[in-house]
């Protein structure tokens, strides 16, 4: 019956140019009507939660439903101008959904919160986030990978025990994404990148499955490279000064 109606209210909004509203909706049942809604409206769908606990709720059950289309852009756990970065777990969803929303094609479900939704973010345009995609088999530059980790949020240590760190011994690279459970080992056999696996990250040791590749995502949502200062620059002579005195 519940199928039934969400697929005639969803013909109903196919025709409106104006978007209506779905009320009295029953506590937890969010996730499956707006899953639903998705499939008959070939639209994107941007739910914004009042609050994280909210927001919490509904996506553990989107990701119960193996939702193929959700998105999550979760809110910070810190404060404008607080003096402590973000969870860099946070961080990392956050510009994986907006490189991912970047280039994927259908219709989508995005799940946010009215705080996150408030926040200014990068134009859609601009190339300050990109991922990084390595395959077995494919050569690569060691040094353009060192160089896309440090810039792009990951700190260089002795030893990867927790995510938005990495370390470079030989041809070994070691680096904990925040979408895997586990640090990631690549193998390099001169520039050829021989294996991918896991490993633990207590015991260093690297697990038996091998991966056949691997994207890598940026730890950090704002990228400090010449382009992003040059904008900051002109902007704020713009704001605040002549563009004759420069920064």
């Amino acid at each position: 019956m519940l199928d039934n109606f969400i697929k005639e209210f969803s013909k109903d909004e196919e025709k409106k140019k104006k978007v209506s509203g779905l009320g009295n909706v029953p506590h937890g049942s969010e996730a499956l009507i707006i899953s639903k809604i998705s499939e008959y409206i070939k639209k994107d769908i941007l739910f914004i939660c009042e609050n994280k606990k909210k927001y919490n709720q509904i996506k553990d059950v989107l990701n119960f439903l193996e939702i193929k289309n959700a998105f999550f852009f979760p809110e910070y756990d810190t404060n404008t101008y607080d003096r402590i970065s973000p969870n860099k777990n946070i961080t990392s969803e956050r510009v994986k959904t907006l490189i991912e929303l970047k280039f994927s094609q259908g219709n989508k479900i995005i799940l946010t919160t009215a705080k996150a939704s408030s926040q200014f973010i990068a134009e859609k345009q601009s190339s300050y986030y990109k991922n990084l995609n390595l395959e077995t088999g494919n050569e690569y530059n060691l040094a353009e990978i060192k160089s896309f980790l440090v810039e792009h949020g990951y700190t260089n240590t002795s030893y990867v025990r927790e995510v938005g760190e990495f370390t470079i011994r030989g041809g070994i690279v070691d680096f904990y994404p925040f979408n895997y459970s586990s640090p990631v080992r690549l193998d390099f056999f001169g520039n050829k990148l021989d294996l991918i696996k896991t490993f633990d990250a207590t015991t260093q040791l690297s697990h038996d499955q091998n991966l056949d590749d691997i994207n890598i995502y940026p730890c950090d949502e704002i990228i400090l490279n010449n382009e992003l200062v040059n904008n900051f620059r002109s902007n704020f002579n713009l704001e605040f000064g002549s563009e004759s005195k420069k920064l």
